[in-house]
C-alpha cells in the first residue's frame, strides 16, 4: 500500500515538472509597454569595433566613423535601470526580430526593447524579447542570430557617448 502511495506521488510530480511551461521572456515587459520613458537623452553608441551606431533615415541599422554624423545622434529611452529603448529622434526604433535579424521599427513594439547589461567598462544590449545580443561586425553591418554566450565578445560591446552635438 505504501509502495503504491510513493509510486502515486512521483507519477503525480513527474507529470507536474514534464509538462511544458510558457514563461514570457520578460514577465515585466506588460508593465513596461504601457508606460512612458522616465528619462530620454541623446546619446551615441561607440562599439568596441570603432564605429558609432547609426539609424539612417531610411530605417537601415549600420554604422559610421564621423562623430558628428546626425544617423549616429539617437534617443535612449529609459523605462527603468535596465530596460531601454533606442531610437533615431522622431522615427525608427532599433529592434531584434524573434528570427535575429536586427532591424528597425516604425512604432513601439515588444522587440524594441533592450536590457542593458555592464561588462566592465563597456555595456552590452540584450533583446527583452527574444533573447538575441545587439552586435556589429568589424566593417560596420550589424550582425544577427547573436546569442547570450556571445556577450564577452568585442563586437557586443558599446560604450555611451552622451552630449552629441
Amino acid at each position: 500500500m505504501e509502495l503504491l502511495a510513493i509510486i502515486l506521488v512521483l507519477a503525480t510530480l513527474q507529470l507536474c515538472y514534464t509538462a511544458p511551461i510558457t514563461i514570457h521572456k520578460d514577465a515585466r515587459y506588460s508593465k513596461l509597454e504601457k508606460s512612458h520613458p522616465s528619462h530620454i537623452r541623446k546619446v551615441q553608441l561607440y562599439s568596441r569595433q570603432g564605429f558609432f551606431l547609426a539609424i539612417y533615415e531610411n530605417g537601415t541599422v549600420g554604422a559610421t566613423t564621423v562623430r558628428n554624423s546626425p544617423d549616429a545622434i539617437l534617443e535612449m529611452e529609459s523605462f527603468s535601470v535596465t530596460h531601454k529603448r533606442i531610437r533615431r529622434p522622431n522615427s525608427f526604433y532599433l529592434a531584434i526580430d524573434k528570427n535575429g535579424k536586427i532591424r528597425t521599427r516604425h512604432k513601439q513594439r515588444a522587440d524594441t526593447f533592450f536590457i542593458e547589461h555592464h561588462n566592465g567598462n563597456y555595456l552590452w544590449y540584450e533583446n527583452s524579447a527574444t533573447g538575441f545580443i545587439f552586435a556589429m561586425k568589424r566593417n560596420g553591418s550589424p550582425k544577427d542570430k547573436v546569442k547570450r554566450s556571445n556577450k564577452h565578445k568585442r563586437k557586443t560591446h558599446f560604450l555611451i557617448m552622451g552630449n552629441p552635438s
